[in-house]
């Protein structure tokens, strides 16, 4: 799927009857079950330029969580006499397959959010009080038509293909609020809120609804009151002087509940809020449950279906006030201290969020969890501002194209124009992740209630490891760390395109190149469950110096190598992460005309000569293969010389271990007993943290830690095991070992000594497979440490 162009597609029923289209139209004016979105610009994010991000809720199709991007072209095509601008601008968009992605009437795909190539970004959710049955209900008038109205999808389009301003999307619905030549209709049929960006960092959120709109500018970092309620008043700007491009400061969110402060003609208001929303904690069964109460407005959307005092992040639960400047990575994951997604549930905390699942059914809010099991998409708009060379064009997204807790997400730039290959089906590749964390067994299933994920549990320790810390283990650690890699691509290459000395084609083909680059890798990363292991010479998040420089080459793993390596002028891969210290095998992926050296230094410590022999030509590419020592987390690598000899091109390199390593965060690591206890006092432990047994005695043997490896290929395995060392551990604690024609119970570790270093248990033959594993006892005195065990071929 490179692209798709926005044509009249049919229901796969084909049916076309008048019934099915009021029906659907109805349907879709249906609680979406609080989709949320928020908005920050000026000040508030982290240099200006605004940041939106959206979490959609969606159960009202069977394949409405196959999420896709699409690429719109525009075509001046009008939807009707009302239409002002016409199709202008091209965008890319995110939507479903099927009836969830068609507007009922046009019969065309809509997007539920995108950002097109002038810089203009939408995030739409649904608006539950401005719904025609909410206004009957409260004994208003129906102001829409349900019939021929223009839906909240199809508004998402025009505005998309229509607007490069904040002020130009007013003057759109000041056009359709009474039908707008669309269909003939008299009103829209949208009950809706969208949060809007513009090229010069202006955003504003507009509440609408079939013939009325109100305008939220944002111009305030809304702070609670006196008694933490967000009591301000949000007032409706639109027939107001609009602040000047590049005024707009601050913050907003909306979570399905309208916000401004405002009565329309008729005398139907648009409720800002209320009730109060507390969380109260059970005495008895210490569980928390929403409850709204009183008339005092919170500034918070209140809805017993969700846990609106806390804004559901992509992620993880944050409110828009949190602290830190808002940038990309803060609203698709952040990471937060260790027991995030523990048993502890008090309102205002990160650990609100999942806890020990799964829950009876009535026991809390699906709002609690992390992101409810009915979220299917979740995206993240970076856009641009005044001072941004291009014209709005350097604005991009991150989308997952399907759970956001277990998804991926990859970037997308507008003007690239065209899609990823590598992103038309990833919806599959997260939902196979989805059945790692939830239970259910159809796919397709329409809801909660008919087959999928009917009792909402969910599987922590899959999800985010052993102790629930979030993105430490499981689907989330690997996730992570292949957004992390992305994320440092992309802060290089987005600094790289700001300095504006490309032509609008080099923009393009360069933002192409780069985007299906990093989306493929990080599919291929994301499918194989690996951590980022290969960087590319060429990426921009590496620091070139003097003559070395990057070039085209047709034999490079991304059609790039960097050469010119020369005195005063080397090339350093930055943030080459590492789960752990140790030996790693460096592959050096290069071309050499001829015999060659460089000199290489892992940060910045003695420098070490590497041979590179003739590859024969410049663009004919090889492999060195040197041992260096990382340490955990971030390292630095140089490639330099000291003399005028000729040095070769550098295309990419790879960082490799033959080792299998099991954390007790991890998947393969499974405890019996009970007392076991998060620690991480003593030095030398890998990973995070390790688990103590949480006595001095000996335990039962019916207790004990278990270390069970999935290997890839059968043959002999060197084992070793890693504790932190104290006066305090056992000095003889027993290791079982279930090996490839038996289990080996002669061996014992001394965890008073030895702390932070790799202990070699013995070498064995390991089947492929699950069957092997190692089981630390505790029937041995002292606090017995669990915390990693390493599987190296042979």
């Amino acid at each position: 799927m490179d692209s798709y162009s926005l044509e009249p597609r049919p229901f796969h029923s084909r049916l076309h009857s008048l019934t099915l289209g009021i029906a659907l139209a109805l349907y879709a004016a249906a609680p979406a079950q609080s989709s949320s979105m928020a908005v920050a610009t000026g000040t508030s994010t982290v240099d200006g330029r605004p940041v939106m991000w959206k979490n959609r809720d969606h159960w009202s199709t069977p394949d409405g969580w196959k999420v896709f991007a699409y690429y719109y072209t525009a075509d001046n095509s009008s939807f009707g006499s009302g239409d002002t601008y016409t199709s202008r601008f091209n965008y890319v968009g995110y939507t479903a397959e099927g009836e969830s992605g068609i507007d009922t009437v046009s019969q065309q795909q809509v997007p539920w959010s995108g950002v097109n190539d002038r810089g203009l970004a939408l995030m739409q959710v649904a608006g539950h009080t401005l719904t025609s049955d909410f206004a009957s209900t409260h004994g208003y008038s129906v102001s829409q038509d349900l019939v021929y109205g223009m839906s909240g999808g199809y508004l998402n389009h025009i505005v998309l293909s229509r607007c490069e301003h904040v002020d130009e999307v007013e003057q759109l619905l000041r056009d359709t609020n009474n039908g707008g030549g669309f269909f003939g209709s008299t009103a829209r049929t949208t009950s809706t809120m969208i949060s809007v960006t513009d090229r010069y960092g202006n955003a504003a959120v507009f509440e609408i609804d079939g013939d009325s709109f109100t305008r939220d500018n944002i111009t305030t970092t809304y702070a609670p009151d006196g008694s933490g309620n967000y009591s301000a008043a949000h007032n409706d700007d639109k027939d107001a002087s609009n602040p000047a491009n590049g005024a707009y400061n601050g913050f907003d969110w909306r979570n399905n509940f309208a916000k401004v402060d405002w009565t329309k003609a008729n005398g139907f208001p648009y409720f800002i809020d209320e009730q109060i929303t507390a969380v109260v904690t059970d005495p008895v069964t210490g569980e928390d449950s929403v409850q709204n109460s009183g008339s005092t407005p919170d500034g918070v959307h209140d809805w017993e279906d969700s846990t609106s005092a806390v804004m559901r992040h992509n992620r993880a639960g944050i409110r828009m006030d949190d602290s830190p400047l808002k940038d990309y990575r803060f609203f698709i994951h952040k990471n937060v201290g260790s027991g995030a997604l523990g048993t502890v549930n008090t309102i205002e905390t990160l650990s609100k969020n999942i806890g020990e699942l799964p829950y009876a059914a009535g026991d809390k809010p699906t709002g609690y969890h992390l992101n409810r099991f009915a979220s299917t998409f979740g995206a993240v708009t970076i856009g641009a501002k005044g001072s941004d060379p291009y014209d709005g064009k350097l604005a991009a997204s991150w989308v997952s194209l399907g759970e956001p807790t277990v998804g991926l997400f990859v970037p997308l730039f507008p003007y690239a124009a065209e899609v990823p290959a590598a992103y038309a089906d990833l919806h599959d590749a997260i939902n196979a992740k989805r059945h790692l964390v939830y239970s259910y067994t159809n796919d397709d299933a329409v809801d909660y209630s008919d087959g999928r994920n009917i009792d909402h549990s969910i599987d922590t320790v899959a999800l985010a490891g052993r102790d629930g810390y979030y993105g430490e283990g499981g689907v989330q650690k690997y996730t992570f760390a292949i957004e992390d890699w992305a994320f440092d691509q992309f802060d290089g290459f987005i600094a790289s395109l700001r300095d504006g000395t490309r032509t609008t084609t080099q923009l393009r083909n360069d933002m192409r190149a780069w985007q299906a680059n990093v989306g493929g890798a990080m599919k291929a990363f994301y499918v194989a469950e690996a951590w980022p292991n290969s960087y590319e010479a060429e990426s921009w998040a590496n620091t070139l110096t003097g003559s070395a420089a990057r070039a085209s080459s047709t034999n490079g793993s991304w059609q790039g190598k960097v050469s010119g390596i020369a005195p005063s002028s080397d090339l350093t891969f930055q943030k080459i992460r590492v789960v752990g210290p140790g030996t790693y095998q460096l592959k050096i992926h290069y071309a050499a005309t001829s015999n060659q050296s460089l000199s290489l230094s892992v940060n910045g410590g003695t420098a070490t000569s590497v041979s590179f022999a003739s590859t024969g030509g410049a663009d004919t590419f090889s492999w060195q293969t040197v041992n260096l020592t990382l340490n955990s987390g971030d390292n630095n690598v140089r490639l330099f010389t000291t003399s005028m000899s000729a040095t070769p091109a550098i295309d990419r390199i790879e960082v490799l271990t033959n080792d299998i390593v099991i954390d007790n965060t991890d998947t393969g690591f499974t405890l019996a007993g009970t007392g076991w206890n998060t620690a991480s006092s003593a030095s030398g432990y890998w990973g995070r943290h390790y688990l103590s047994d949480g006595t001095t005695a000996a335990d039962a043997s019916t207790k004990y830690a278990r270390w069970t490896p999935n290997i890839p290929v059968a043959g002999n395995y060197k084992i070793y095991m890693r504790w932190g060392a104290s006066s305090n551990r056992p000095d003889a604690a027993p290791i079982h070992v279930q090996y490839n024609g038996g289990t080996d119970t002669s061996k014992t570790v001394n965890q008073q000594s030895s702390g932070g270093t790799w202990v070699e248990i013995g070498t064995y033959a390991l089947a492929a497979g699950t069957s092997n594993y190692v089981q630390l006892l505790c029937t041995d005195a002292g606090f017995t440490i669990a915390d990693a065990v390493r599987f190296e071929k042979l």
